[in-house]
């Protein structure tokens, strides 16, 4: 499994990046894939065709809940 992070799901250069990497590692190699989304956006279920998605939009970066994913 791999952990992909991105800032958020807003249509726009690295979010789409982001989401062809999860795209390819799923569809290309076989990877399960864990997103976390830091913020949401229209991208959003995009995201979630290619793996399960953590969306801590309003969430504390520095807390438990973040933490806790992290780990």
């Amino acid at each position: 499994m791999i952990d992909l992070v991105s800032h958020v799901a807003r249509p726009h250069g690295a979010q789409y990046l982001a989401l062809h990497f999860a795209q390819t590692l799923v569809y290309d190699f076989g990877v399960e894939v864990e997103i976390v989304l830091l913020g949401s956006g229209i991208l959003l279920n995009e995201f979630r065709c290619w793996g399960k998605v953590h969306d801590l939009t309003g969430v504390d970066p520095r807390g438990p809940e973040a933490e806790t994913l992290a780990r």
